[in-house]
């Protein structure tokens, strides 16, 4: 699976909303391949997550991270909206029609998975 546009897309705009279930529990109780942080490290009360794992509504959960992938580079990065209870993929440069969405995970994501 993967996120593909079918349109260009203009650098430091939108692509996909990152939505999912909003969780408010702290950090060391809760995690996930599709959590998202919504008011960044270092993590506080109030804790606010959204994590996409349940839903396919937003479609910014399809994108990939370029990390060993045949030389591409991420051309998107995840920006939390903690009022909104959801996430953004915004690109981080131009991205012409047809091309994969991939999106930086954090250091955090490869650190759990001990890549």
């Amino acid at each position: 699976m993967g996120l593909y546009t079918t349109v260009a897309r203009r650098a430091h705009r939108m692509v996909a909303p990152y939505s999912g279930e909003y969780v408010t529990k702290p950090q060391d109780n809760y995690g996930g391949d599709y959590v998202v942080a919504l008011n960044g490290p270092p993590q506080a009360p109030p804790y606010k997550y959204v994590d996409a794992r349940k839903t396919t509504d937003g479609a910014g959960r399809f994108s990939n991270n370029a990390r060993r992938r045949d030389r591409k580079t991420n051309n998107s990065h995840l920006t939390p909206h903690p009022n909104s209870r959801e996430a953004k993929v915004v690109a981080s440069r131009n991205i012409p029609a047809g091309t994969e969405i991939l999106t930086r995970y954090g250091s955090d994501y490869w650190r759990q998975h001990g890549r």
